[in-house]
This record gives structure tokens, C-alpha cells and sequence, in this order.
């Protein structure tokens, strides 16, 4: 099915697409004909840095004409404009991945789409409203501010392929058009399909997005709206069991699969559907002096299921996840949000805009049974609660000028509470300035507060505190070096724990007995990343290096002290500037530290210190090359592994890749 809607796209994208397209009808479309650029090609054999559609370029023809690449607008979930940048650059090659984005800062398994150890703790994200919980498989869905909309002069595609580990692909499609200059639509679909190279480790993800913005021509209603269906199949291994050959350089091992895995027939599963509507409509005609009635509404249903048909291992006197109630395990649980906010907003040319909010939100979080436990402990089939909330916010805007602030504070039986503020100041073209603060106090996931499973073990419901975290951060960006820093003080941390009190001789737990806890103690937290790029000639150098420190009683919120990554790379046009390339070395390394375990029953990762992992470099060679709006992408990842050393570990039961040949392609069509 998969392969099906992906292959609609492509011919669909393929017999619209043209290089030489009509002239558009402007004052159908409804932009500003004055703007047109006549031409009967793109520019796109140039690369700097700023784009390579030189829409400065004309040449007037009698032929057909093309919008300017500036008029190609992406609109983000916070209304951050940018635009569609055919450009080939190193920052491109970092984010050609399953995610789409930059993973410096996170550590991948050996698999595609299977989870992402954070080495960052800056980029955990912190929400007031409690989510579903198996937050290690919710990184390979689309969240609501990853979700972006658009303004298209004439419809535009974009296609990427990557190839996987083994068997299967990972492509990406999206298509986006407007029908006039005030409504657009969009649709998009991701796959992944990924064998791994050991055994019980296949991959299998789809996310599928449809969506639309509108305002009326009075700019008195603005409309934004998309729907998302996406799941997350992953067969769980639970990590290699022959560490001391998995580290062995000869041979039969070399072949992954002749390594022993904890799990051969265990299977997580987790799906979602969400609707999301934020639309707004201005009650008088006034420019200087607004009145807005907003409203946002999401509706998110998630399930996750995890199945095994035998729950034996591979050492039949051990049971890895304990005992069990039955041989055969499918434990299956749902989780259902129902949000509005509701906002009044005033909007000032000079003072600013000034909103009153209120927010319902509905949580049910099931299972089809209860369990009582051998100490006739109740564990309840559900939890079910709605958590109301009052705030307002702040913002003021100038040219060089943003600052917004806002609070909440529940008003039901569970209490939580907000406080955040930004700013963002421009001091020159050169120099900008970002900080921000939050305060939060927030409800522990779902998965912590409460959970049931075939396994005697993983069945608990807890009482928990809310989680206190304060958060001061702030960004520099100068032409020296960008500088940002982040500094967090939590308190009554929870966290996910293995009780398992015996060890074998790499200080790997023999079984995961796993719990959630609470720290309640305070834990401080401090990084400091630099970025910097030079330039000499057609040679370039890229660094982005991170120090982190971490003030604890107890190994509970564990992190690398240090990382970096170093790319030094050449670029040049070739045959007549027909062809831009790009070529270099990657350089990654972060320093050893007590990585986080993942655990599949749970979909999360749990806290041990009996192990630390890490202290291995890495290198990658690429070269990447782009012709007209195509850019394609060749890398031999990792290919240091058998010179360095066999240590490489994502977690301390489940490698990092093997040196791996990858190839990609990213295509833009301008219709």
C-alpha cells in the first residue's frame, strides 16, 4: 500500500512537473503580476549560500514564465517563514535521514527507524499536558509543530530516497498547491522499510499527513488544518546477548546475524491518528486596534502493542523481562486527548498583543482488564481525568524587536502550572540575540503513572509528584561563532529504573525488571554548544562541538560530557557549471558516559549506571552532487569501524552501524 500511494505520487509529480511551464494567470492566482520574473529556465547551476534559483537573474522571453524561488513559502507551526531552498550545503547532507532533521545531539541504533539515545539533554522537550508516554518510538511520529503549511505560486513536489540497512528503502513525498493566493493544500506521505542487520530487527514506518490553510480576503479569518495517520512497527530484538563476539574482529561474526539476540519473535506496534484546527476571526475592521476570538482544537488517539508468541531466550534458565502470567504475551493499551484552548486576544499596532486563554483537556488512558497482584495490590484498567487551565499571554513585536510571554495555571483537582517568556532581538544585520525562560510544573507520562502487561514485573499505578523544571537558555549568532547555552534545575525528576541486582562480567543486567521512580532530590544541568564554518577557498571546515555538566547525588540524568562533530569538505562546479559537487570527511566522537538502556515493553529507555558506552570515533566520507533541482547523496558511513576498534555501542546491550554504503536523492519539481 505503501509503495502504492508513493508511486502516485511520483508519476503524478512527474507528468505536472516542467522546467518551462505555462505563464501563470497572476490575477487568478492572486499575486501581484508586477512581481514576475519572464524567463524560459531556472537558474540552478549556481550554489552559494543564499540559493541556487537565481530568481535575480531574468531574461525576457515570449515563451512561458516561472515565479521567483522567495515567492515559495514554508510556514511553520509558530508562523516562521522560510522558502523552498534547492541548495546543496553540508547543513543539507546532515539532515538527509528518516527524521528530516539534524540528529546532532542524538545517537542512532544500528537500524533505521528504530529509536534515538539522546546525548543532547537540551533537546528533550518538556509539555505541560502529560503525553501517551514510549517516548523512544514517539521521535519517528510527526508532532503537531512539526507539521508544516505553505504558499505556493504554482504547485511544487518534493521527492527523497534513502537508501536503508538491508532490504527496503525510505522514501518521502510531498505535494503542495494553492488553488488561489488565500487557499492552499498540501499532502505528504514518509515510508520506511528497513531489514537491519541482525536478526529480529525489521523496521516497517509510515506517516501520512493531509492538510490545508485559508483566510479570507479581508484577512479577517485565518484557517489552518491537517490530519495525520502514522504508525511505528518495529520487531524487538532486546539487544545482542554475545557482547565479547559481537567485539571479536573475525569472522564468522562479521556476518551480524549469526549473533544471538535476547528476543526472536517479539513484535511493538504503535499508531496514531490526529486531527489538528487553529483558526481565528477578527471581530472589527480596525488596523491599529484588533479584537481576535482564536480557537484550537486537537484530537489525538494513540495505541501501542506489544507482542511476543514465546517468551523463552535464548538462555532458557533466564527470563529476561521476569516471570509472566501466560508463555504468549499481547499487551495492548490506548490513549485518548480531546484539547481546545479558547483565546481572546487584543492586538495594538503600538502596545502589542495581549490574550486571555483557556484550555480543556481530556485524557483517557485504557486497557481492557485488571490486574491484582500477588499482594492484592489493584491495578486499574484505566485513568481518566480532564485538566482545565487559565493563563494569557504577551507579545510585542519590532522590526529588531520580539518579546512574548505567557503563563497558565490549572483550575481542577490536578494541578499544574506555566510560566514562559522570550526574546528575540536583531541588533544588526550580523548579531542576534535569543533567551528564553520556563518555569513548569508537569504531570508525569501516562506510562508512569500507570501500567499493566503480561509480565508479573511491568504492572504498577503510582501517585506521583509533578515534575518541577526551570529553564534558562539563551542563543548568540555573530559571524565569529554561534554560541547557545542552556541551564535547567529539576526537581522530583521521574524516571524509569532496572531492579535487577545481578550483573554479567561488561556490568550488562542479566534481566530488565524495570520500574518508574522518582528522584527527590534536586538535579542541576548546564551546556554550552558552539557552531562555527570556515571558508578558504573551495575548502571548508564545519564544527559544532558541545560541553555538558551535570550536579547530581545519583547517576540519574546521565549525558556525555562532551561532543563534536567535524566536517571538512571540498566544493566546486563542474562541466561548465552544469554540476556542483561536494565531498569531505565527517569526523563524530562524544566521550564515554552510563548511556541509557532502551526497553521495547515500555517503548522507552530506563537509567543504568553499571555500564558506560561511547568514547569511540567515527568518520564518514560523502560525496554529494547536484544537478539542476536534484541533489544526490553518497556516503560510506562509518567506514573506520574494523581500524578503531569493534566498541561501538548506541546502548550498552545494542551497537552502534557497521560501516555502511548509503545512497540518496532529493528532488524539487516546480510545476
Amino acid at each position: 500500500m505503501r509503495n502504492v500511494v508513493f508511486l502516485c505520487f511520483f508519476f503524478y509529480s512527474f507528468f505536472g512537473f516542467a522546467q518551462i511551464s505555462k505563464k501563470p494567470n497572476n490575477k487568478k492566482q492572486g499575486f501581484d503580476s508586477s512581481k514576475a520574473v519572464e524567463t524560459n529556465k531556472v537558474n540552478i547551476s549556481s550554489n552559494n549560500k543564499n540559493s541556487s534559483l537565481n530568481s535575480g537573474e531574468s531574461t525576457n522571453t515570449k515563451q512561458d514564465s516561472i515565479a521567483p524561488i522567495d515567492w515559495y513559502e514554508i510556514i511553520s507551526y509558530n508562523n516562521q517563514i522560510t522558502h523552498v531552498d534547492t541548495t546543496l550545503t553540508v547543513q543539507k547532507f546532515y539532515k538527509l535521514n528518516f527524521l528530516g532533521r539534524d540528529l546532532f545531539g542524538l545517537q542512532s541504533a544500528s537500524n533505521d527507524g528504530q529509536f534515538y539515545n539522546v546525548l543532547d539533554h537540551a533537546l528533550e522537550q518538556n509539555n505541560l499536558n502529560p503525553s501517551f508516554g514510549f517516548k523512544a518510538k514517539q521521535i519517528n511520529f510527526y508532532q503537531i509543530d512539526e507539521v508544516d503549511y505553505y504558499k505556493m505560486p504554482t504547485p511544487f513536489t518534493e521527492l527523497t530516497y534513502r537508501s536503508v540497512v538491508k532490504q527496503g528503502q525510505n522514501l518521502n513525498s510531498l505535494f503542495t498547491t494553492n488553488f488561489n493566493e488565500r487557499l492552499n493544500v498540501f499532502v505528504g506521505y514518509r515510508a520506511l522499510r528497513s531489514l537491519g542487520a541482525y536478526i529480529n530487527e525489521l523496521n516497517s514506518n509510515g506517516n501520512f499527513k493531509i492538510g490545508s490553510s485559508y483566510n479570507t480576503k479581508k484577512e479577517n479569518y485565518f484557517l489552518r488544518m491537517n490530519l495525520v495517520v502514522q504508525d511505528v512497527m518495529n520487531q524487538e530484538n532486546g539487544g545482542i546477548t554475545d557482547i565479547d563476539l559481537f567485539e571479536s574482529s573475525e569472522a564468522p561474526y562479521n556476518n551480524r546475524e549469526r549473533l544471538n539476540v535476547y528476543f526472536r519473535n517479539a513484535n511493538s506496534k504503535l499508531k496514531g491518528t490526529r486531527l489538528f484546527l487553529d483558526h481565528k476571526y477578527k471581530f472589527n475592521n480596525s488596523i491599529d486596534n484588533e479584537i481576535w476570538l482564536k480557537h484550537q482544537l486537537v484530537y489525538d488517539y494513540q495505541s501501542n502493542v506489544f507482542s511476543q508468541t514465546d517468551i523463552s531466550t535464548v538462555d532458557s534458565n533466564i527470563r529476561y523481562f521476569g516471570n509472566a502470567y501466560s508463555n504468549s504475551i499481547s499487551d495492548k493499551v490506548r490513549f485518548k486527548n480531546f484539547y481546545n484552548r479558547l483565546s481572546l486576544a487584543y492586538n495594538s499596532s503600538t502596545l502589542g498583543e495581549l490574550a486571555f486563554n483557556a484550555d480543556v483537556s481530556s485524557f483517557d488512558y485504557y486497557y481492557n482488564s485488571i490486574v491484582v497482584k500477588q499482594n492484592s495490590e489493584l491495578v486499574p484498567a484505566s485513568l481518566k481525568y480532564d485538566l482545565i487551565t487559565l493563563g494569557g499571554s504577551y507579545g510585542f513585536q519590532r522590526e529588531k524587536f520580539n518579546f512574548n510571554a505567557e503563563a497558565r495555571q490549572s483550575i481542577s483537582n490536578i494541578s499544574t502550572s506555566e510560566l514562559k517568556a522570550q526574546i528575540d532581538y536583531h541588533i544588526n544585520i550580523d548579531y542576534r540575540l535569543k533567551a528564553n525562560f520556563q518555569y513548569l510544573s508537569k504531570i508525569p507520562e501516562m506510562t508512569q503513572q500507570l501500567f499493566q502487561s503480561s509480565y508479573v514485573n511491568y504492572n504498577w499505578v503510582n501517585n506521583f509528584s509533578n515534575e518541577k523544571i526551570q529553564t534558562i537558555a539563551a542563543t548568540f549568532e555573530n559571524p565569529y561563532v554561534n554560541l547557545s547555552g542552556n541551564f535547567q534545575l529539576i526537581n522530583d525528576k521521574i524516571y524509569f529504573s532496572n531492579n535487577s541486582t545481578e550483573f554479567d562480567s561488561y556490568g550488562n543486567a542479566l534481566q530488565q525488571l524495570i520500574t518508574p521512580k522518582q528522584y527527590n532530590k534536586a538535579i542541576g544541568y548546564f551546556n554550552i554548544k558552539a557552531q562555527r564554518e570556515f571558508t578558504f577557498g573551495k575548502f571548508g571546515l564545519d564544527n559544532t562541538l558541545l560541553f555538558q555538566q551535570v550536579t547530581q547525588d545519583e547517576n540519574i540524568l546521565n549525558v556525555p560530557s562532551f561532543v563534536t562533530r567535524n566536517t571538512f569538505y571540498y566544493s566546486d562546479h563542474l562541466f561548465q557549471k552544469a554540476m556542483f559537487l561536494q565531498t569531505g570527511i565527517v569526523f563524530k566522537y562524544h566521550t564515554k558516559y552510563f548511556g541509557n538502556e532502551y526497553n521495547p515493553l515500555i517503548g522507552d529507555f530506563f537509567v543504568q549506571d553499571s555500564r558506560k558506552i561511547g568514547g569511540f570515533p567515527t568518520f564518514d566520507f560523502f560525496v554529494n552532487a547536484k544537478i539542476k533541482t536534484a541533489r544526490v547523496f553518497i556516503s560510506l558511513e562509518h567506514f573506520n569501524a574494523s581500524v578503531t576498534g569493534r566498541n561501538y555501542f548506541a546502548t550498552p546491550t545494542r551497537p552502534f552501524t557497521d560501516m555502511r554504503l548509503r545512497f540518496g536523492l532529493v528532488w524539487d519539481f516546480f510545476w
